[in-house]
């Protein structure tokens, strides 16, 4: 059992609400790409409305790479 655990949170930039999270037991980009399509799919975010913000953090690359393809 891993003792670490990852927070994901989508916050709306402008309102700074919550627009999604997810805890996990690791870093991935899959996991914070699932996170974007869930939020999305939840919320009445239409695909021209996303811009993603990332951190400096492990899985950003692999994020920003695949963030084009993430289905809304």
């Amino acid at each position: 059992m891993n003792p670490d655990n990852y927070l994901y949170v989508m916050l709306d930039i402008f309102s700074r609400y919550v627009v999604g999270w997810l805890i996990a037991d690791r870093e991935s980009g899959s996991l914070a790409e699932l996170l974007i399509a869930e939020a999305c799919a939840k919320q009445p975010i239409a695909r021209d409305q996303l811009t993603i913000h990332a951190d400096n953090g492990g899985p950003t690359p692999a994020l920003a790479l695949r963030a084009s393809a993430v289905q809304v």
